[in-house]
């Protein structure tokens, strides 16, 4: 978990908040570099691997969850070229039907990264990205990327394998079937 101070309209606590529950039902923090107030998004990373193993990454700052972006990629983005034009846009604040509606609100203008091989990418994953998309091999997967911090909080976990990605049509299934 990322220690934040939480914004009271009160007064603000400089004791870091640690508890999921707390970061969930609250909309605004305090950022402990800056002491600047910042809102929260579900960030992730949306990605397609070239013939040759190299994966080109966009990072996508809303709503990275799989029941929005993971939707949004399987619905709108599902194959090769939609996938490699999608990702090739660089930054996204969000994720829209139409590669126009993503552009349109995008606050920053960033180019995509290029990473040699997925496992240099998996490996250079920011501490806040909680979700990574992929399209290979014709599909999309999805891996949830749980950062771990000690006691002291610092980052003790920040990569993923090969192994934790998994077909996002699998888990939308999943999502679909506990949500009947």
């Amino acid at each position: 978990m990322i220690p934040v101070l939480y914004w009271d309209a009160n007064a603000f606590s400089k004791s870091p908040i640690v508890s999921n529950e707390i970061i969930n039902k609250a909309s605004h923090f305090i950022n402990p570099l800056t002491f600047r107030r910042v809102n929260m998004g579900t960030r992730s990373n949306i990605a397609y691997q070239r013939d040759n193993g190299q994966v080109v990454v966009t990072y996508c700052h809303w709503d990275g969850y799989p029941e929005y972006n993971g939707v949004m990629l399987n619905e709108h983005y599902n194959n090769q070229s939609k996938a490699e034009e999608l990702a090739n846009q660089g930054y996204l604040s969000s994720l829209k039907p139409t590669i126009k509606e993503c552009l349109d609100d995008r606050a920053n203008i960033e180019p995509p990264h290029t990473y040699h091989s997925a496992n240099t990418f998996y490996n250079d994953l920011q501490f806040d990205i909680e979700w990574i998309y992929l399209f290979k091999n014709n599909q999309w997967y999805v891996a949830k990327h749980n950062v771990s911090y000690d006691a002291d909080y610092n980052c003790v976990d920040v990569g993923i394998k090969e192994n934790d990605l998994k077909p996002l049509w699998s888990l939308l299934a999943k999502l679909e079937k506990e949500s009947a």
